[in-house]
């Protein structure tokens, strides 16, 4: 126990505050500190958390705070503690014996004592023999290598019942694991063939698509995931997240055709937000964001919207104002590195406020230290400043990465060599 001191306060405060509404509930004290502790897990403060389970547990050895003093020490990454406290308390709990196996087992195996985890594991399975036991055992033995005694566990698995994910994580195993890539296709295909499709399976089959630089089935079947997540009139963000990746592998036309296919399905996503930013369709994609946001009323579309309302500007002086209130809004509700880029160049470009806006780039490159373009913010900022030392370092820096061939970029650092 490291301090009671908080404790004690709890318990004062629960004390004073509803002993009467405690009377009509029939509520005692252990009951209030529960409620508490459950409550302070559920905003992660862990540790506070801890103490109070572990006081609980030590007035009342109930196996309802053991539990969760032992999932509040895997958190904390105690695996140690969590081994000691399996081995004591197992057999006080009977009932509870397979659960309290599983969680030494994860313990075992964050500490890398793999050949006891498997040990532990066999007896699970021996008396509580499950999928979900024996997909634990596949994947201890995949952690170790031992691949065909993952592949044993996994067909044990999947002999209970079909499950996609222990299928999904076979299949890729077999193909970036043992470089059975033939195999690992034909055994996915066959696998979708005997059961009903899921957009996780499509997208493991995509998944192989890509690896093996087949664009043309890897759009195919985004555009299956896509109806089949319509079907089921579910949000599009899980396909979006994927089909957006595969952009880059994308030529013009199969970027026009994915466009006309997304309108045709009267789909508009991020996706399609992503084409037409890709493709350079900047009014349409003003549209969309305006569209998507009064649909969701996220501020990612908010921000979206008035970045291309600027970009779109014949005369740029004509909006900045307006552009920079909404971003002074914007940053109130979220300090995104892409937000205070933007709006820091904007006031160091304009001559706004240089020094704010080198705070503000200066803080988005804190937060993304790898972008180019906040980079180039700063240095900007810098000359603007007429730190010319501190520009050109950050210049350097930049042009150490790789070949940069952003016109903006290249205009900055020629002004910034000349600069004294």
């Amino acid at each position: 126990m490291q301090s009671h001191s908080r404790i004690i306060l709890f318990c004062l405060f629960l004390f004073f505050a509803g002993d009467i509404f405690a009377e009509e509930k029939g509520y005692n004290d252990s009951t209030r500190l529960l409620l508490v502790a459950l409550d302070m897990k559920n905003h992660s403060a862990i540790k506070n958390s801890l103490e109070l389970f572990e006081y609980l547990f030590k007035k009342q050895k109930r196996y309802l705070y053991l539990d969760n003093i032992i999932q509040l020490n895997m958190k904390l990454g105690r695996y140690y503690t969590v081994i000691y406290l399996t081995h004591r308390y197992a057999t006080d709990y009977p009932d509870y014996e397979e659960t309290i196996f599983q969680q030494r087992v994860k313990a075992m195996v964050n500490t890398g004592k793999l050949d006891r985890a498997v040990r532990t594991q066999q007896y699970i399975i021996k008396h509580y023999n499950s999928q979900f036991n024996l997909y634990n055992m596949a994947k201890i033995y995949y952690i170790q290598k031992n691949y065909a005694k993952t592949k044993l566990y996994v067909q044990k698995a999947l002999d209970i019942k079909p499950n996609d994910k222990i299928a999904i994580f076979y299949t890729n195993m077999l193909y970036d694991d043992m470089n059975q890539k033939q195999k690992a296709e034909l055994y996915l295909d066959n696998y979708i063939k005997k059961h009903k499709p899921s957009y996780e399976l499509y997208v493991a089959k995509a998944s192989l698509y890509i690896k093996n630089n087949d664009v043309p089935n890897t759009i195919a079947m985004t555009k299956k995931l896509y109806i089949a997540t319509k079907q089921k009139k579910t949000t599009y963000k899980y396909i979006d997240e994927f089909a957006i990746k595969i952009l880059r592998h994308m030529n013009t036309t199969q970027k026009t055709n994915m466009v006309e296919f997304l309108l045709s399905q009267e789909i508009a996503t991020d996706m399609l937000l992503s084409l037409y930013l890709d493709m350079g369709e900047l009014n349409k994609a003003h549209a969309l964001t305006k569209d998507l946001y009064l649909e969701t009323k996220e501020l990612r579309y908010y921000a979206q919207n008035s970045m291309l309302q600027y970009e779109l500007a014949t005369q740029k002086l004509d909006v900045v104002d307006e552009v920079i209130k909404e971003f002074e809004n914007i940053l109130t509700k979220d300090q995104h590195s892409r937000y205070l880029n933007f709006l820091g160049y904007i006031l160091i470009d304009h001559d706004i406020d240089i020094d704010r806006g080198t705070k503000l780039v200066l803080k988005a490159v804190k937060k993304s230290p790898q972008n180019i373009a906040y980079k180039d913010s700063l240095a900007w900022g810098y000359y603007k400043q007429s730190q010319c030392d501190k520009a050109r370092m950050v210049m350097d820096n930049i042009l150490s990465d790789k070949t940069i061939n952003d016109k903006t970029i290249l205009e900055h650092n020629q002004k910034i060599r000349r600069c004294k």
